[in-house]
C-alpha cells in the first residue's frame, strides 16, 4: 500500500494507524502543492476498499479496479485543483509511450478526476448541470473511444491516426469542462447530497469522501460538512486535502486527525516525474517552489511566467487612464501613488511584455485577454491576480514612504479577491470580470482621496 507515493513521512504514519487499527474516519492531508496529498487520498480511497489485507497497488480484486480508474461507486471527489496541467502532461506522457499500459492508464485517470466532480449524486435537481452535460458526454464518449483504441493491438493506419489525434480532443473538452463548470468553492447543496448518499449502505466495505482544496470552503457548506463529521455512519471516512489548514474552522479541524505532508526534496521531485510522467529532462530553474508543479505547467498554453509582463501592462495602463481622467477633470497635481505604480509596472510591461500602457479600456482588456489565451486554462486566471498582488508589494517596497500607498494597496487587495470570486466562485467571464476590475481600480485611483473608497 501506498506504493505509488514515494519518500513522504506522513504516509509512513497513515500505513502504521490502518495495520495497528487506529485510523481515524475523519482525516486531515496537509502540506504544500505537489507534495503528494491528492495520490495518499485516492489510494487510502483504495485500500479502505481492497479485499486484500495487505492492499497492494496492483491488487487485482474488482474494488481496487474501480478505485484506480476513479469508478467505485463507494467513493466522491469534491473540490477544485489543477486539473487542465496534468491532463495535459499526462497526455504527452502517453504520446511518448504509446505502448505502455501505465502511460494509458496515467492519461485516463487524470480526466477521471476532473469528471468525478460530476457525480450526478452532487448535481442531482441542479439546473446547471444541463448546461454542462453536452461537454461531459463528449468527452466522455472521446476517453471510451480512446481507451478502446489504446488497448487495442495491433492497429491499422487509420485507428492510429485517430488514436493520436484523441489525446488533444479529449484536453480540449476537459478545459472546456473545468471552466465552465469547476469552482474553487465547494457548494453547501453538494456536502448536503453527499450526506445523503454517506447515510446509504456501501456496495463493498467502506464509502468515503474526499474534499480538495478544502480551506475554500464557505460557512454554510462548513456548517453542512460539520453535521456529518459529529455523527459519521460506521462504514464512512472522510479525506479533508489542502495546502492552507489555517483557514479551515476550528470545529471542523478538532474533529479530523491531521497528517501533515512536508515538501519533497529537488531529488524525489526528479525521481517522482520520471517514475510518472517517463521524463529525464527537466529545467534547472525553479518557478514556483516545486519542480512537479513546474514540469505540469509547463504544458499548459499559458506559462505562468508570461502573466508578470501582462499583469504589469494591466497595472500599468490602471495608472495612465486614472492619470488621463485627473487631468481631464483639471487636476494638475497627480497623486504620488499613481506615480508609482506607473513608475513600477511599466518599465516591465515595456521590456517583457505588450509595451507602452493603454489608456483605451477595450484594447487593454483584449490585449490581456489575448496574451493570457483567452483564461482557457482556469487556473491561470487567479495567477494573473496574484502577479497584481506581487506589484503592488513591489510597488510597497519601493515607495512604502508615498502618502496613499497603503490605501492603495488596501484597495488593490479587495477588488482582486472580488475579480477572483466572481470568477471562480459564480463562473464570471475572466474579460468581464477584468473589465470591471480595470473600471473600478482606475475610478479609485483617479477619486479625489483615495481614503473616501475605503
Amino acid at each position: 500500500m501506498f506504493e505509488n507515493v514515494l519518500n513522504q513521512d506522513a504516509v509512513n504514519q497513515i500505513r502504521k494507524d490502518i495495520e495497528t487499527e487506529r485510523l481515524a474516519p475523519s482525516v486531515l492531508f496537509s502540506g504544500p502543492p505537489s507534495s503528494g496529498k491528492g495520490t495518499a487520498a485516492l489510494e487510502l480511497a483504495r485500500i479502505l476498499s481492497c479485499q486484500n489485507s495487505l492492499a497492494p497497488w496492483n491488487c487485482e480484486c474488482r474494488d481496487c479496479g474501480q478505485h484506480r480508474l476513479l469508478s467505485h461507486p463507494d467513493l466522491i471527489i469534491m473540490g477544485g485543483r489543477n486539473f487542465s496541467a496534468e491532463i495535459a502532461a499526462s497526455a504527452d506522457t502517453f504520446l511518448r509511450n504509446q505502448n505502455s499500459a501505465a502511460s494509458r492508464h496515467l492519461f485516463i485517470r487524470s480526466v477521471q478526476k476532473l469528471l468525478a466532480r460530476f457525480n450526478p449524486i452532487l448535481w442531482e435537481d441542479d439546473s446547471k448541470i444541463n448546461k454542462l452535460n453536452e461537454t461531459i458526454i463528449k468527452l466522455t464518449e472521446d476517453l471510451d473511444d480512446f481507451q478502446q483504441l489504446a488497448a487495442s493491438s495491433p492497429l491499422n493506419e487509420k485507428d492510429k491516426a485517430a488514436l493520436e489525434k484523441l489525446p488533444a480532443s479529449i484536453a480540449a473538452k476537459a478545459y472546456k469542462l473545468e471552466n465552465d463548470g469547476i469552482t474553487n468553492t465547494v457548494p453547501a447543496a453538494q456536502i448536503r447530497r453527499a450526506s445523503a448518499w454517506s447515510r446509504l449502505s456501501p456496495a463493498g466495505k467502506r464509502k468515503v469522501l474526499i474534499i480538495e482544496q478544502a480551506d475554500a470552503m464557505q460557512d454554510a457548506s462548513s456548517n453542512s460538512l460539520l453535521k456529518i463529521l459529529e455523527e459519521p455512519p460506521e462504514y464512512f471516512s472522510i479525506i479533508l486535502i489542502t495546502s492552507f489548514p489555517g483557514a479551515i474552522l476550528p470545529t471542523l479541524l478538532s474533529r479530523l486527525r491531521p497528517y501533515r505532508f512536508s515538501q519533497r526534496d529537488e531529488q524525489t521531485e526528479r525521481e517522482v516525474i520520471r517514475r510518472v510522467f517517463r521524463a529525464e529532462e527537466i529545467n534547472t530553474v525553479k518557478k514556483s517552489g516545486n519542480r512537479i508543479t513546474d514540469y505540469l505547467d509547463s504544458f499548459l498554453p499559458t506559462q505562468s511566467n508570461d502573466l508578470l509582463p501582462l499583469a504589469s501592462y494591466f497595472a500599468a495602463s490602471i495608472a495612465a487612464s486614472a492619470l488621463v481622467n485627473l487631468r481631464r477633470n483639471g487636476v494638475n497635481e497627480i497623486p504620488e501613488y499613481i506615480l508609482s505604480l506607473g513608475k513600477y509596472s511599466a518599465p516591465i510591461s515595456e521590456s517583457q511584455g505588450p509595451g507602452r500602457p493603454s489608456t483605451d479600456t477595450k484594447t487593454i482588456i483584449s490585449t490581456v485577454m489575448k496574451g493570457g489565451n483567452n483564461f482557457e486554462v482556469r487556473s491561470m486566471f487567479p495567477v494573473f491576480l496574484k502577479y497584481q498582488t506581487e506589484i503592488i508589494s513591489g510597488v510597497m517596497k519601493e515607495y512604502g514612504n508615498i502618502p496613499g500607498v497603503s490605501a492603495l494597496a488596501s484597495v488593490w487587495g479587495k477588488k482582486l479577491k472580488d475579480a477572483e470570486t466572481g470568477v471562480s466562485t459564480f463562473n464570471q467571464n475572466p474579460g468581464a470580470a477584468l473589465e470591471r476590475l480595470f473600471i473600478e481600480l482606475k475610478e479609485t485611483l483617479a477619486s479625489r482621496s483615495i481614503k473616501e473608497v475605503l
